[in-house]
């Protein structure tokens, strides 16, 4: 990865690499991973394509920062949403399923881990850390753990390829599943 000193505009706003993160995340949505090209996403960046290089090194070092990114706001807002009763395990709610843009930029990313090794690796590091999470703060087995954490994905792939997918209340029919599994292991 790329280390660089960051230029922030005029008003001390985004710096360029954000904006270059931004634009990608906004051609994948637009585009899909395939066709979205540096020059695609440093022009919806309003710089210079070279600059791509210039903080990356390549577009899959960018794709894949801008999968880290994401991570990091769906760890967030798991960790923000742990404590309430009525969810299971943080991502498992009715609120994040029907973020379809996030669902979509996933679909993206497991479809590029087929052919960017970087993108794979980041998805091997995030997805057994978010079983942790699920194992820790429900007590779950790691099967259990990959069990929600497929069927989230599958609902959330589903809902936004076709937004007719009952996904919220998919997702709350598992919660309820999943609340009545975690009470009986403790009987």
């Amino acid at each position: 990865m790329k280390e660089h000193a960051e230029t922030r505009g005029s008003e001390g706003g985004e710096t360029t690499r954000d904006k270059l993160l931004a634009a990608a995340r906004e051609c994948l949505l637009r585009y899909g991973h395939e066709k979205s090209s540096v020059k695609k996403i440093a022009q919806a960046a309003g710089v210079n394509h070279g600059l791509v290089h210039h903080y990356f090194g390549s577009k899959e070092e960018m794709l894949a920062q801008v999968l880290d990114v994401e991570a990091a706001e769906i760890k967030r807002r798991a960790l923000s949403v742990k404590q309430r009763a009525d969810m299971v395990p943080g991502f498992v709610t009715p609120e994040w399923l029907r973020n379809t843009e996030r669902m979509q930029l996933l679909a993206e990313f497991f479809a590029m881990a087929r052919h960017a090794p970087l993108v794979a690796e980041k998805l091997r590091e995030i997805l057994p850390d978010r079983r942790k999470m699920l194992m820790q703060a429900w007590g779950m087995d790691d099967a259990m753990a990959a069990l929600v954490q497929g069927v989230v994905f599958g609902l959330g792939v589903q809902k936004s390829v076709d937004p007719t997918t009952p996904a919220e209340a998919a997702a709350e029919l598992l919660s309820r599943l999943l609340s009545a599994a975690l009470k009986s292991r403790k009987e």
